[in-house]
């Protein structure tokens, strides 16, 4: 009997010592960074801060500048658009745009993504900006009122290392309309 509980008990150990880990890393102080017009917002952890050099048009810009690290979200009211739009014709229309502005531009197919319960779609687009390899993660969101470009991106040579950390800052977007 001891035999099987002994595994059982290292077990149950490990488990609780990776919860213990998981729910420190939880508690990282976040800081919330607020759209003017208090429609959107996203978290941001130590390291990041505002960067209004970023966009004339987006409401939140923030910059990792040691990670090079860069987030913007430009906020579209439907209402403002030409005709009704589906988050399929947004999406192709806003990625179709950012690839003329691109030398030699590569990107992903977008992919269906959920976002604190809001529908999205997500891709990559690579290509030069001037005299700089940049790789942006894309993601656009729909509210009832909103089409939400959350617009992340780094130098090409860092995607590997910054990909996960821009993704979990797109993750923080949350609508607050």
């Amino acid at each position: 009997m001891l035999k099987i509980l002994k595994p059982l008990a290292v077990g149950v150990f490990v488990i609780s010592g990776v919860l213990a880990i998981r729910q420190c890393l939880d508690t990282t102080d976040l800081s919330i960074i607020k759209s003017p017009d208090q429609t959107c917002q996203i978290k941001v952890t130590n390291g990041w801060a505002r960067d209004p050099s970023l966009s004339n048009e987006a409401s939140i810009k923030v910059t990792n500048a040691s990670d090079q690290m860069h987030v913007i979200v430009i906020s579209h009211k439907k209402a403002d658009l030409v005709g009704p739009l589906t988050l399929d014709m947004f999406t192709e229309a806003s990625r179709n745009l950012k690839m003329l502005r691109l030398s030699s531009p590569v990107a992903s197919p977008p992919i269906k993504v959920r976002i604190n319960g809001k529908q999205g779609q997500q891709y990559l687009l690579k290509g030069d900006e001037g005299l700089t390899n940049v790789a942006y993660l894309i993601t656009n969101l729909e509210t009832v009122s909103h089409f939400h470009e959350i617009i992340a991106w780094t130098p090409s040579s860092l995607l590997g290392s910054n990909q996960a950390l821009l993704q979990e800052v797109t993750e923080t977007f949350r609508a607050t309309n």
